[in-house]
């Protein structure tokens, strides 16, 4: 498998496709190995369709899920929350990754630190 690749994508590329294309937009980028940083939280209903459509897509020797943290900064001061969507205004980033290549090592109220997961070589797959 190809060593991860980052995606920042913007919250107006997100914004013009429906529920049913980002979806697929997402599940098909993060099956190539590709960690998205969207600027925008999926609503709920987005959330729960996006982990049913990779519960589909699972084989484990190529594609074993999905990590989905949201980084939902509103007025109120809080922060991280995973797997929920509470759109308050203020900073929105969801990131998804695919669960094979990433490792969550904390999630704090200002802070979600990832370590990519390495193969026995020592490398990244």
């Amino acid at each position: 498998m190809m060593s991860p690749r980052i995606d920042i994508i913007p919250q107006w590329v997100i914004n013009g496709l429906t529920s049913q294309d980002k979806i697929k937009f997402i599940v098909e980028k993060v099956k190539q190995n590709v960690i998205l940083v969207l600027e925008e939280v999926l609503k709920p209903e987005e959330q729960a369709d996006l982990i049913r459509e990779s519960m589909l897509e699972i084989d484990y020797e190529t594609f074993t899920g999905i990590e989905l943290l949201t980084f939902n900064k509103n007025p109120t001061g809080k922060g991280f929350i995973r797997r929920k969507n509470k759109p308050n205004g203020g900073s929105k980033i969801t990131i998804i990754a695919p669960a094979n290549s990433v490792n969550i090592l904390r999630e704090t109220s200002s802070i979600i630190s990832l370590m990519l997961k390495q193969n026995r070589e020592g490398y990244t797959d």
